[in-house]
Protein backbone atom coordinates (compact mmCIF):
# COMPACT_ATOMS: atom_id res chain seq x y z
CA UNK A 1 0.00 0.00 0.00
CA UNK A 2 2.84 2.32 0.49
CA UNK A 3 2.93 5.36 -2.13
CA UNK A 4 5.98 6.10 -4.36
CA UNK A 5 7.87 8.24 -3.18
CA UNK A 6 6.94 11.00 -5.85
CA UNK A 7 3.38 11.78 -4.63
CA UNK A 8 3.29 10.26 -1.25
CA UNK A 9 2.53 13.04 1.78
CA UNK A 10 4.15 12.57 5.35
CA UNK A 11 1.85 13.45 8.23
CA UNK A 12 4.18 13.81 11.17
CA UNK A 13 2.29 12.65 14.43
CA UNK A 14 4.92 13.05 17.10
CA UNK A 15 5.25 15.69 19.73
CA UNK A 16 7.60 18.40 19.49
CA UNK A 17 10.06 17.51 22.33
CA UNK A 18 11.64 20.51 24.67
CA UNK A 19 12.08 21.32 28.52
CA UNK A 20 8.64 22.54 28.61
CA UNK A 21 6.84 19.64 27.25
CA UNK A 22 4.76 18.00 29.81
CA UNK A 23 5.39 14.76 31.60
CA UNK A 24 3.05 12.62 32.79
CA UNK A 25 2.67 12.96 36.84
CA UNK A 26 5.39 11.61 38.96
CA UNK A 27 7.68 11.08 35.59
CA UNK A 28 10.87 12.73 35.53
CA UNK A 29 11.26 16.28 34.12
CA UNK A 30 12.88 17.26 31.00
CA UNK A 31 16.30 18.36 31.48
CA UNK A 32 18.75 19.72 29.04
CA UNK A 33 22.26 21.48 29.56
CA UNK A 34 24.90 23.10 27.24
CA UNK A 35 27.85 21.00 27.37
CA UNK A 36 29.91 23.12 24.34
CA UNK A 37 29.53 26.14 22.05
CA UNK A 38 30.56 26.48 18.69
CA UNK A 39 31.64 29.99 20.29
CA UNK A 40 33.52 28.69 22.60
CA UNK A 41 34.80 25.30 21.44
CA UNK A 42 34.25 25.17 18.57
CA UNK A 43 31.63 22.94 18.08
CA UNK A 44 27.98 22.28 19.77
CA UNK A 45 27.04 19.79 21.81
CA UNK A 46 23.58 19.29 24.44
CA UNK A 47 22.88 17.16 27.08
CA UNK A 48 19.56 15.76 27.64
CA UNK A 49 17.70 13.91 30.64
CA UNK A 50 14.62 12.19 30.67
CA UNK A 51 12.51 9.17 31.04
CA UNK A 52 11.88 7.70 27.71
CA UNK A 53 8.05 7.97 28.22
CA UNK A 54 7.76 11.21 27.00
CA UNK A 55 6.08 12.66 24.45
CA UNK A 56 5.09 10.29 21.41
CA UNK A 57 7.07 7.07 22.62
CA UNK A 58 6.17 3.13 22.61
CA UNK A 59 6.30 0.95 25.30
CA UNK A 60 8.92 -2.17 25.60
CA UNK A 61 7.54 -5.29 27.16
CA UNK A 62 9.77 -4.45 30.67
CA UNK A 63 7.68 -1.38 31.05
CA UNK A 64 4.97 -3.63 33.23
CA UNK A 65 6.70 -7.08 32.56
CA UNK A 66 9.80 -8.19 35.13
CA UNK A 67 11.21 -10.68 32.43
CA UNK A 68 9.78 -8.37 29.78
CA UNK A 69 12.05 -7.27 26.76
CA UNK A 70 13.96 -4.07 25.94
CA UNK A 71 13.53 -1.86 23.62
CA UNK A 72 16.40 -2.63 21.73
CA UNK A 73 14.83 -6.44 21.77
CA UNK A 74 11.78 -5.41 19.78
CA UNK A 75 11.01 -6.69 16.59
CA UNK A 76 10.54 -4.07 14.19
CA UNK A 77 8.89 -5.51 11.76
CA UNK A 78 6.23 -4.45 14.35
CA UNK A 79 7.06 -0.89 14.58
CA UNK A 80 6.59 -0.10 10.62
CA UNK A 81 3.71 -0.95 7.81
CA UNK A 82 0.16 -0.30 6.17
CA UNK A 83 -2.17 0.90 9.49
CA UNK A 84 -5.34 0.96 9.95
CA UNK A 85 -6.94 4.11 11.51
CA UNK A 86 -10.25 4.24 13.42
CA UNK A 87 -12.18 6.83 14.81
CA UNK A 88 -13.62 6.10 18.06
CA UNK A 89 -14.64 8.67 20.00
CA UNK A 90 -15.07 7.92 23.92
CA UNK A 91 -18.61 7.88 25.55
CA UNK A 92 -18.44 8.74 29.48
CA UNK A 93 -14.99 8.13 29.23
CA UNK A 94 -14.76 4.50 27.99
CA UNK A 95 -14.05 3.28 24.55
CA UNK A 96 -16.36 0.75 23.62
CA UNK A 97 -14.90 -2.76 21.95
CA UNK A 98 -18.73 -2.59 20.21
CA UNK A 99 -17.73 0.40 18.26
CA UNK A 100 -14.37 -0.94 18.02
CA UNK A 101 -15.49 -4.37 15.80
CA UNK A 102 -18.23 -1.95 13.85
CA UNK A 103 -15.64 0.28 12.84
CA UNK A 104 -12.86 -2.65 11.99
CA UNK A 105 -15.39 -4.48 10.24
CA UNK A 106 -16.34 -1.48 8.13
CA UNK A 107 -12.72 -1.56 7.50
CA UNK A 108 -11.91 -2.44 3.86
CA UNK A 109 -8.53 -3.73 4.80
CA UNK A 110 -7.49 -5.58 8.28
CA UNK A 111 -3.66 -4.73 8.61
CA UNK A 112 -2.45 -5.42 11.78
CA UNK A 113 -1.39 -2.34 12.96
CA UNK A 114 -4.43 -0.27 14.42
CA UNK A 115 -4.01 3.39 15.22
CA UNK A 116 -7.09 4.51 17.21
CA UNK A 117 -8.39 8.46 16.60
CA UNK A 118 -10.33 9.44 19.43
CA UNK A 119 -10.02 12.95 19.25
CA UNK A 120 -7.86 13.56 22.98
CA UNK A 121 -5.33 14.76 21.84
CA UNK A 122 -6.61 18.55 21.60
CA UNK A 123 -6.24 18.60 25.38
CA UNK A 124 -2.23 17.66 25.36
CA UNK A 125 -1.85 21.04 26.88
CA UNK A 126 -4.60 20.84 29.41
CA UNK A 127 -3.92 19.65 33.04
CA UNK A 128 -6.83 16.84 32.45
CA UNK A 129 -4.79 15.42 29.85
CA UNK A 130 -3.21 13.20 31.77
CA UNK A 131 -6.06 12.35 34.04
CA UNK A 132 -9.39 12.13 32.58
CA UNK A 133 -8.02 10.53 29.48
CA UNK A 134 -10.58 7.31 28.13
CA UNK A 135 -10.13 4.06 28.80
CA UNK A 136 -11.15 0.39 26.91
CA UNK A 137 -13.36 -1.67 27.86
CA UNK A 138 -12.31 -4.73 29.84
CA UNK A 139 -13.39 -7.06 26.69
CA UNK A 140 -10.96 -5.45 24.68
CA UNK A 141 -8.47 -8.19 24.96
CA UNK A 142 -10.97 -10.45 23.06
CA UNK A 143 -10.89 -7.92 20.28
CA UNK A 144 -7.04 -7.87 20.11
CA UNK A 145 -7.21 -11.99 19.92
CA UNK A 146 -9.80 -11.54 16.82
CA UNK A 147 -7.46 -9.26 15.27
CA UNK A 148 -3.88 -10.12 15.48
CA UNK A 149 -2.92 -6.73 16.28
CA UNK A 150 1.21 -6.26 16.63
CA UNK A 151 0.98 -2.42 17.23
CA UNK A 152 -1.65 -0.13 19.08
CA UNK A 153 -1.00 3.74 18.86
CA UNK A 154 -3.73 5.73 20.55
CA UNK A 155 -4.01 9.65 20.45
CA UNK A 156 -3.67 9.85 24.83
CA UNK A 157 -0.93 9.70 27.08
CA UNK A 158 -1.24 6.10 28.10
CA UNK A 159 -3.41 2.98 27.56
CA UNK A 160 -5.70 1.65 30.71
CA UNK A 161 -9.51 -0.20 31.11
CA UNK A 162 -11.87 2.01 32.02
CA UNK A 163 -11.69 1.58 35.55
CA UNK A 164 -8.36 2.80 36.12
CA UNK A 165 -6.44 -0.55 35.81
CA UNK A 166 -3.18 0.58 33.87
CA UNK A 167 -0.83 -2.68 34.86
CA UNK A 168 -3.37 -4.84 33.74
CA UNK A 169 -4.15 -3.73 30.20
CA UNK A 170 -0.37 -2.80 29.63
CA UNK A 171 0.60 -6.34 30.68
CA UNK A 172 -2.24 -8.09 28.48
CA UNK A 173 -0.64 -6.09 25.21
CA UNK A 174 3.22 -6.39 26.22
CA UNK A 175 2.80 -9.65 27.23
CA UNK A 176 1.88 -10.75 23.51
CA UNK A 177 4.60 -8.47 22.23
CA UNK A 178 2.15 -5.72 21.27
CA UNK A 179 3.96 -2.44 20.42
CA UNK A 180 2.02 0.07 22.60
CA UNK A 181 2.82 3.74 21.12
CA UNK A 182 1.18 6.78 23.60
CA UNK A 183 0.89 10.47 22.66
CA UNK A 184 -0.17 10.33 18.78
CA UNK A 185 -1.20 13.26 17.43
CA UNK A 186 -3.06 14.72 14.12
CA UNK A 187 -4.84 11.54 13.45
CA UNK A 188 -7.99 13.74 12.45
CA UNK A 189 -5.79 14.49 9.40
CA UNK A 190 -5.40 10.50 8.13
CA UNK A 191 -7.61 8.62 5.75
CA UNK A 192 -8.73 5.12 7.05
CA UNK A 193 -5.68 3.14 5.79
CA UNK A 194 -2.04 5.05 6.03
CA UNK A 195 1.76 3.35 5.80
CA UNK A 196 2.81 4.15 9.45
CA UNK A 197 6.32 4.18 11.17
CA UNK A 198 7.02 4.62 14.58
CA UNK A 199 10.79 3.24 14.99
CA UNK A 200 12.63 3.28 18.68
CA UNK A 201 16.17 4.03 19.28
CA UNK A 202 18.04 0.88 20.10
CA UNK A 203 18.50 0.95 23.84
CA UNK A 204 19.60 -1.57 25.94
CA UNK A 205 17.71 -2.20 28.80
CA UNK A 206 15.11 0.62 28.56
CA UNK A 207 11.78 0.12 28.93
CA UNK A 208 10.34 2.56 26.47
CA UNK A 209 11.73 5.35 23.67
CA UNK A 210 10.70 8.36 22.12
CA UNK A 211 9.55 7.43 18.57
CA UNK A 212 9.56 10.00 15.47
CA UNK A 213 5.85 8.67 14.29
CA UNK A 214 4.93 9.23 10.98
CA UNK A 215 2.27 8.43 8.19
CA UNK A 216 2.64 7.90 4.73
CA UNK A 217 0.02 8.27 2.20
CA UNK A 218 -1.05 9.35 -1.38
CA UNK A 219 -1.05 13.05 -1.26
CA UNK A 220 -4.60 12.42 -3.23
CA UNK A 221 -6.44 11.03 -0.37
CA UNK A 222 -6.04 13.67 2.16
CA UNK A 223 -7.40 16.97 0.29
CA UNK A 224 -5.67 19.65 1.68
CA UNK A 225 -3.21 17.98 3.84
CA UNK A 226 -0.62 18.48 1.48
CA UNK A 227 0.09 22.27 2.99
CA UNK A 228 -0.12 20.44 6.70
CA UNK A 229 2.51 18.14 6.17
CA UNK A 230 5.14 18.24 8.75
CA UNK A 231 4.20 21.21 10.73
Amino acid sequence: MRPSPKNSLVIDLSWTIGETTPVFPGDPKIATAVHSTVDKEGHAIKTWSSGMHVGTHLDAPAHFLGQGGDVAGIDLSRCVGDAVVLNVPAVDGVIATAELRRAWKQSAKKDKILLIHTGWSKHRFEPAYFADFPGFDRDFGAFVEETGLVLLGVDMPSVRFADGDYAGFHRMLLSKNIVIVENLIRLDELPCRVWFSAFPLKLEGFDGSMVRAVAIMKASSVPGAVDNALN
